[in-house]
């Protein structure tokens, strides 16, 4: 690391790991707040802020839950994968081929108490407040996804079709 620039670009790679690791926290605290509300939360939260644009979006969300499940779980999937990836390149490139494994048990942990129990156990409690503060995002982010949730839907239909002519013991 003698270089400067090679300095720059790792903290820049580290900032962008730590910005995935964040948006992880977001989409798994999001799923977590949107499907913990009760109806008799969304029933007063609708009264009490009949106008409020931010209800609005958690309503929308929640009329379809499936689209905006797929909408979280595909924003989920992405961000974790790739933040594990940027995280073994830079294992790699540090460590050399035993930063394979160091990578994967660092993210590993990271994710699974930074992008999971944290943000879910925060949600859980804080269920009103943190839907209003995600549900736009994730109704646009539901809208630029809109051809794979289509997709991943027309899956989900034809596998309820097979499930319903099998029968479970």
């Amino acid at each position: 690391m003698d270089d400067p620039l090679n300095l720059i670009i790792l903290i820049f790679e580290i900032i962008v790991l730590l910005g995935f690791i964040i948006l992880s926290a977001f989409f798994s605290g999001t799923e977590t707040a949107l499907f913990s509300l009760n109806k008799l939360q969304l029933k007063k939260m609708q009264k009490e802020e009949e106008n409020n644009w931010r209800v609005k979006s958690i309503i929308r969300l929640l009329d379809d839950p499936q689209k905006t499940l797929i909408s979280i779980l595909i924003g989920n999937m992405f961000v974790n994968i790739t933040a594990s990836s940027l995280a073994t390149y830079l294992a790699i490139k540090t460590f050399g081929n035993i930063g394979i494994g160091i990578a994967s048990g660092i993210m590993i942990f990271t994710i699974l108490v930074f992008g999971e129990i944290v943000p879910k156990s925060l949600a859980v409690t804080n269920a009103e407040v943190i839907s209003k503060r995600v549900a736009k995002p994730i109704e646009i982010i539901s809208t630029g996804l809109f051809p794979l949730i289509k997709f991943f839907k027309v899956i989900i239909l034809q596998k309820m079709r097979v499930s319903k002519k099998v029968k479970f013991a």
